[in-house]
């Protein structure tokens, strides 16, 4: 038997990338426009957000149904992408971070990349999450970002680093993250 799984969005990469284990698949759409609400309002201003990404997770019981989807600062509230204002999105910082766009799946454990994620003021630095199924329920566990330490203590989020643009998970404690565009660049200098 086949079933049609939708997310109802055009244009959102929806199935760019999937992992199915046992009865749960997990869909990446790196893409998809997430749109803004105050409560059960739509927000007025700048109220959507281009290319921010979402991730879509079916379980089956008997036929695959839809379970929840994530963006990159928690759940949305439907399969349509739209999320709550009072999650604190910012258009400056979601704007095409591609949520989505790398994604893997292990046990009850769930990584994925926003390669394109504003990150501390930087463009394109890239983060990525770690998705957890606890007592039946998925939910945003950890965010992790690319950080520099430097021999002065300084740290920093490189610029344009893709961090997430490919994601592994090896099991529960091990998670691997590429960030193809990382600049090996030299540390600041100390001296006054």
């Amino acid at each position: 038997s086949s079933e049609h799984l939708d997310a109802t969005y055009d244009a959102s990469y929806f199935g760019l990338i999937c992992k199915i284990k046992g009865d749960t698949i997990v869909v990446g759409a790196p893409a998809q426009t997430l749109k803004l609400k105050n409560g059960t309002v739509q927000a007025s201003d700048g109220h959507l957000i281009d290319g921010a990404g979402a991730v879509y997770i079916f379980d089956k019981s008997g036929t695959w149904s839809f379970t929840k989807s994530f963006h990159s600062r928690g759940q949305g509230s439907t399969n349509e992408g739209t999320v709550d204002t009072s999650l604190n999105y910012a258009v400056g910082e979601d704007y095409a971070a591609n949520f989505g766009a790398s994604l893997d799946f292990y046990g009850k454990n769930i990584v994925v990349g926003a390669p394109k994620k504003k990150v501390s003021d930087n463009y394109l630095a890239g983060e990525s999450y770690i998705l957890e199924k606890s007592g039946g329920t998925w939910s945003l566990k950890y965010a992790l970002a690319p950080t520099e330490t430097f021999s002065d203590g300084s740290a920093v989020h490189s610029e344009r680093d893709a961090f997430g643009y490919h994601v592994s998970i090896m099991n529960e404690d091990v998670v691997l993250i590429s960030s193809p565009l990382h600049d090996y660049g030299v540390a600041p200098s100390t001296t006054a």
